[in-house]
């Protein structure tokens, strides 16, 4: 017999919780919920997991329109950590990231804490630039990459971006599984490549799904 939809989410909550910590699932569902995070709860919830037991210094998200999984990185980072995003303003793959989602990233920080932002091209030589700059010579602990999902793209937000990690860091994809509704997302095919090269880590939901989108990978580089 199947719970009442009103039991649903509780449910979900409370089993997520139990795989990955109170913590982690209530940071996850709040960017689900308040702060248009499109993902699923228990993916999310194990890769804020995974990034709250590194406590990063600098962190890196390529891609974070409305800032939903944004919102749980300056909660699991180390006191005094940069944070940084990196957004397209328009675009397929891009939009969501004017002045109220800028404020809204500052909101974020806790105390000591500090914000940059760029709102162009990941792909741009001066994005990677304007990024070294900001790091001033500290290697990135935690990069996320969820902006260009071409093949071509996420291939070169890897190329350009992950060099920047130090030894032992983390780069995390989302929509690792393949969405036959979605033909423009290409990074299951780049997973496919990337993850038998590294020490590599997936969240799906529910576990052991091939296909239907969405799906977290993890490489520790």
């Amino acid at each position: 017999m199947s719970l009442p939809s009103s039991l649903l989410g509780p449910v979900r909550r409370l089993t997520t919780a139990a795989r990955h910590g109170w913590g982690p699932t209530r940071l996850a569902d709040h960017a689900i919920r308040r702060h248009q995070a499109v993902q699923r709860l228990p993916e999310l919830a194990g890769l804020v997991s995974m990034v709250a037991a590194l406590k990063p210094n600098v962190v890196v998200e390529v891609g974070t329109r409305h800032g939903g999984t944004f919102s749980c990185w300056p909660t699991v980072a180390a006191d005094g950590a940069l944070l940084v995003s990196m957004d397209l303003p328009a675009g397929s793959f891009g939009g969501g990231s004017g002045d109220p989602v800028l404020a809204r990233l500052a909101e974020f920080l806790r105390p000591g804490q500090r914000l940059e932002t760029l709102r162009q091209d990941s792909h741009l030589p001066a994005s990677r630039e304007w990024l070294v700059g900001v790091l001033a010579g500290r290697p990135i602990d935690f990069l996320f990459l969820d902006g260009d999902h071409s093949l071509a793209g996420i291939r070169q937000d890897f190329e350009t971006y992950g060099p920047l990690v130090r030894k032992g860091g983390l780069v995390a994809f989302h929509d690792i599984l393949p969405d036959p509704g979605n033909a423009h997302i290409q990074v299951p095919e780049f997973w496919a490549e990337l993850r038998g090269r590294y020490d590599a880590r997936e969240f799906i939901d529910p576990p052991g799904r091939t296909s239907g989108g969405m799906g977290i990978g993890v490489v520790r580089v």
